[in-house]
C-alpha cells in the first residue's frame, strides 16, 4: 500500500512537472523560429562581405556603386551591438524559463556509525541516503508563468530594437535615394537649359532674338549646376550616417537605387 502512494505521488509530480513546461512552449518555439531565421541571414551576409567589402587594401572605399536596401539590412542586424545585446537578453530569459521550473539539486550523504546498531533487519554500521527535494507544483507553476512573461517581455524589446533600427536605416537610405533624384532633376534642368542656349546664342548672332534672352538662359543654366554642386557635397555625410547604422563602411560615392518613374514625359517640339 505504501508503495503504491509512493507511485501515485511520483507520477502526479511527473505531470505536474509536464505541465508547467508546457505553458512556455510558444516562447520556445518562437524564439527557435527566430533563430534558425537568424543563422540563415547572418549566413548570407557573411556570404555577402568578401565580395561588397573585401579587406583594407582591395576596396577601402567599402561599400559602393548602387546599394541594395535588403542587403544593408542585413548587413547592418548582423553587426549592430544593441541588437545583438537585445537577442542575447532574449535567449537568457527563454534559458530562464528551463531553470525556474527544474528540480533542485539532489543531496547525497553517507553515513558511518562508530559502533554498529541493532535494529529488526539486523546491525547497521554505514548508512547511504540520496535526497531529492520536489517543490509545490503550484510555485512550479508560478515560477514558469514569471519566466515565460519575462521572455515575452524580451522579445517585444527585441523587436522593437530591430524595428527601430530598421526604421534609422530606410530614412538614411530615403535621403540618399532622394538626394539622387533631385540631382538627376537638376541635371537634366541644366542639361535642357544648355541647349536651348546654343539655339538662343544662334538666334542672338542673327539678329533674331535680344541679348537678355541668352543672358536669362546662362544664368538660369549656371545657377541649376552650382545647386546641383552643393547637393552633391552631402553625399560624404549622408554616407557617413549609412555607415554608422549598419557598421560596415559606405563609399562615399555611393548610390541608392533610382525612384521608379510612374509616367515619363517628353517636351514637345515647340518647347525644344
Amino acid at each position: 500500500m505504501r508503495l503504491q502512494i509512493i507511485v501515485i505521488i511520483l507520477l502526479t509530480a511527473g505531470w505536474t512537472l509536464g505541465a508547467c513546461t508546457s505553458a512556455a512552449r510558444n516562447e520556445r518555439a518562437s524564439f527557435d523560429r527566430y533563430d534558425d531565421e537568424r543563422l540563415a541571414a547572418l549566413s548570407k551576409a557573411l556570404k555577402e562581405l568578401p565580395e561588397a567589402v573585401g579587406d583594407q587594401e582591395s576596396a577601402p572605399e567599402g561599400l559602393g556603386g548602387t546599394l541594395d536596401l535588403n542587403q544593408l539590412v542585413r548587413q547592418a542586424e548582423a553587426r549592430s551591438p544593441k541588437l545583438a545585446g537585445a537577442y542575447e537578453k532574449w535567449r537568457g530569459a527563454v534559458a530562464g524559463i528551463t531553470v525556474a521550473t527544474a528540480l533542485p539539486d539532489a543531496t547525497f550523504s553517507y553515513t558511518e556509525f562508530i559502533r554498529s546498531i541493532e535494529t529488526r533487519l539486523g546491525p547497521i554500521e554505514r548508512r547511504f541516503m540520496l535526497q531529492q527535494k520536489v517543490p509545490n507544483p503550484g510555485k512550479l507553476i508560478a515560477r514558469e508563468e514569471q519566466a515565460a512573461g519575462q521572455a515575452s517581455a524580451m522579445k517585444a524589446n527585441f523587436e522593437a530594437t530591430r524595428l527601430g533600427l530598421r526604421e534609422s536605416l530606410v530614412v538614411a537610405y530615403v535621403d540618399l535615394q532622394a538626394l539622387d533624384a533631385r540631382l538627376e532633376i537638376l541635371r537634366q534642368l541644366a542639361a535642357t537649359l544648355r541647349s536651348m542656349e546654343e539655339v538662343i546664342e544662334a538666334r542672338v548672332t542673327a539678329n533674331l532674338a535680344p541679348q537678355s534672352a541668352l543672358l536669362r538662359v546662362q544664368v538660369e543654366a549656371e545657377r541649376l549646376e552650382s545647386d546641383a554642386e552643393t547637393l552633391e557635397k552631402r553625399r560624404p555625410s549622408l554616407a557617413a550616417t549609412l555607415t554608422a547604422i549598419i557598421g560596415t563602411r559606405i563609399s562615399p560615392q555611393a548610390r541608392a537605387e533610382a525612384l521608379p518613374l510612374s509616367t515619363r514625359t517628353q517636351l514637345p517640339d515647340e518647347a525644344k
